[in-house]
């Protein structure tokens, strides 16, 4: 099981409680940019993605 910590979120110390929760029950934190790079295994992987998925380069609000 894994998490986008960076794709989760509590208030105030709720926040950090609830990601430590999450590992103490064996979950695996990740950053979204991990889980892409993990995704597409390589730089070659990536650019074939982004270049054949041009709507999903720079989608807004979100950024790798």
């Amino acid at each position: 099981m894994v998490a986008v910590h960076d794709a989760v979120f509590s208030p105030g110390a709720a926040h950090a409680n609830g990601l430590g929760r999450l590992e103490r029950a064996g979950v695996e934190l990740v950053s979204a940019k991990e889980l892409a790079y993990d995704w597409l295994r390589t730089v070659t992987g990536v650019r074939e993605f982004f270049r054949d998925n041009q709507d999903l380069a720079d989608p807004p609000g979100f950024s790798l």
